[in-house]
């Protein structure tokens, strides 16, 4: 379910384009790609 999200659509509806994938599920290319700041758990920030 949150592995099919847009990032790019979804994106109109947040103030801040943060992420935080506390289950490593999803690509982090696709949502830095759109803009977001995107954060995982037990990965480094690269």
């Amino acid at each position: 379910e949150f592995r099919e999200l847009d990032p790019a659509e979804l994106g109109g509806a947040v103030s801040r384009r943060i992420i935080l994938d506390g289950r490593n599920a999803l690509d982090s290319a696709v949502w830095r790609e759109a803009g977001w700041t995107y954060r995982a758990m037990g990965r480094p920030k690269a």
